[in-house]
């Protein structure tokens, strides 16, 4: 609002004054015995009296807020007053000046003339572009119509595209740099927009950043409890987006750290002391659905959320120290967080006829990928034992795969790997009371198991045109180790519990050495007899 539109506000509530005492003319001067301008309603003049001026005082009212009509019954608009109170917190506070209503609010005077930003300079001519015009920061005529002795001419305000020329006729100009000339000033109509941090029209500025207090819809209504409601339902070169967002940030020239941002969403909540709330702070929510009726076709893929992220350009030689598709920096300061998750996905939900063929909770393509968890890693429970346990119900806790599926040579192939034990060299006073490779504990803590094998290990005799040069079921190297079955033991044959060792087939008994314990038995390769150890010596069987 400029200081034309200000001063309309000001004749608008004089004529409602007028209006209620019952002095209304066409036309009125007040302050002199004088017929009022022929363009005005009400004209005032200030010297009622030879050497004496006043002014115009309007009613001082004690306002509690710019957004409350107190101690008026309602907002009106139009209404103008002197505030005389200094009340209110933040944008609507108010403090002592002149304020005008719009309809919804208190706009302080001093701030609606300001927001155009211009100095006002005025000239003797109707048209400054007029040859010969003056321009001073005095108006050209006093109050009377006679010429303003004060009145001179400065060059230094000519041409200046930040200020406004007032004609002589009242008339209001801008200068326009391109075309080099003055041109009538329109005034911009009222809008929703303020500009930032203030509460000031934003009027016709372009480059200002802009606020409003109230929601906003883009494409639609907005909702009561969305800041920003975007919808949008036009495809423009096969796409459609609600919100398109492209940050091109400067050439970085220096080592300081900078960061660049496309989105920031923030999210602050409190909870009061001793309150249980359900409910849940998100700092940001996504969905993508297909929903509606008559949707019956078929679609390639739906993603919640998709992230393209990398060196785009094929140009770019540089280096990055670091790629984070999505990264996660969880923050607990304070309280207690009794579960935190990095990352959570729920069960699928199907109903209504739904169906899924394939269920995947995350699949990671890209067979040269490194895996990495620093921390524990739990399959079927929530509480892992150790850096990895698994643990299922009515199936298979853990199947490995290990394939050769390519004609080139490699040393081993395994299908699993153990390492366990004390690495470091150093561990010279470290002690542990078991170390085991493999530990099988099985349950059978109720109902039937018809066969249980604490190891299986299949025949492999399905391996088509393949060849194994050796086979071996279990092999355990090393000489000095001890290998201990505390049951039956049963070879080519299936153990019973009357033997410790059955055997369907022939047994091999090599020649050991004098070493041997009594009961041994071995077979003398040289003598081609087969002896037994007793009392310290061998002797022959047969």
């Amino acid at each position: 609002m400029n200081r034309k539109q200000f001063l309309q506000h000001v004749v608008v509530t004089l004529l409602v004054l007028f209006v209620a005492s019952g002095n209304l003319c066409a036309q009125v001067t007040i302050g002199a015995d004088a017929q009022p301008d022929g363009n005005a309603v009400l004209d005032l003049r200030s010297n009622y009296e030879t050497g004496k001026h006043g002014g115009l005082l309007l009613p001082r009212v004690a306002l509690t807020s710019t957004t409350s009509a107190s101690p008026l019954s309602a907002h009106v608009a139009g209404m103008t007053i002197y505030n005389t109170a200094t009340r209110g917190t933040d944008n609507t506070a108010v403090t002592p000046g002149l304020y005008y209503n719009d309809g919804i609010k208190w706009v302080r005077q001093q701030e609606a003339i300001q927001q155009e930003n211009r100095t006002f300079v005025y000239t003797d001519a109707n048209d400054p572009n007029t040859s010969g015009a003056k321009f001073d920061d005095v108006p050209s005529l006093d109050e009377e119509g006679e010429v303003n002795p004060a009145f001179t001419n400065d060059d230094n305000l000519k041409s200046n595209t930040t200020y406004f020329y007032i004609g002589q006729d009242g008339s209001m100009w801008i200068y326009n740099d391109s075309s080099s000339a003055y041109v009538k000033y329109v005034s911009p109509a009222a809008t929703a927009w303020y500009k930032g941090g203030t509460e000031l029209d934003a009027g016709a500025d372009k480059t200002t950043p802009i606020c409003r207090p109230g929601n906003v819809g883009i494409g639609g209504n907005s909702s009561a409890n969305s800041a920003l409601m975007v919808q949008n339902s036009t495809f423009v070169n096969n796409t459609c987006y609600g919100v398109y967002v492209a940050t091109t940030t400067p050439l970085i020239t220096d080592a300081d750290a900078k960061t660049q941002r496309s989105i920031v969403a923030t999210t602050y909540g409190k909870v009061a002391a001793g309150v249980t709330s359900s409910s849940s702070i998100q700092g940001i929510y996504s969905s993508a659905m297909r929903r509606g009726r008559n949707d019956d076709g078929n679609l390639a893929s739906i993603s919640g959320a998709q992230i393209v992220y990398g060196h785009y350009e094929a140009q770019t030689t540089g280096t990055t120290d670091r790629i984070y598709g999505l990264y996660l920096s969880p923050y607990v300061r304070g309280g207690i967080a009794s579960n935190l998750y990095d990352i959570y996905v729920r069960d699928v939900v199907v109903a209504n006829g739904g169906q899924v063929t394939n269920r995947y909770g995350i699949v990671i393509e890209g067979s040269r990928k490194i895996n990495y968890f620093a921390g524990s890693f739990g399959l079927g429970t929530e509480a892992p034992a150790g850096k990895m346990e698994v643990v299922a119900s009515n199936m298979s806790a853990l199947r490995l795969h290990s394939y050769k599926t390519s004609n080139t040579s490699i040393s081993r192939l395994y299908g699993a790997m153990v390492y366990y034990g004390h690495q470091a060299a150093d561990l010279t006073t470290a002690t542990t009371d078991i170390a085991y490779g493999i530990y099988v504990s099985p349950m059978k803590n109720s109902g039937t198991v018809t066969t249980a094998y604490d190891i299986y290990v299949g025949s492999g005799d399905s391996m088509n045109e393949g060849t194994a040069t050796n086979h071996y079921g279990i092999y355990v190297g090393g000489t000095h180790k001890k290998n201990y079955i505390a049951g039956s033991l049963g070879i080519g044959a299936i153990p019973v519990n009357t033997a410790q060792l059955r055997v369907a087939g022939s047994v091999q008994i090599g020649n050991s050495g004098d070493s041997a314990s009594n009961g041994a038995i071995r077979y003398n390769e040289t003598t081609h007899k087969f002896q037994g150890r007793a009392n310290g010596v061998w002797v022959n069987l047969h």
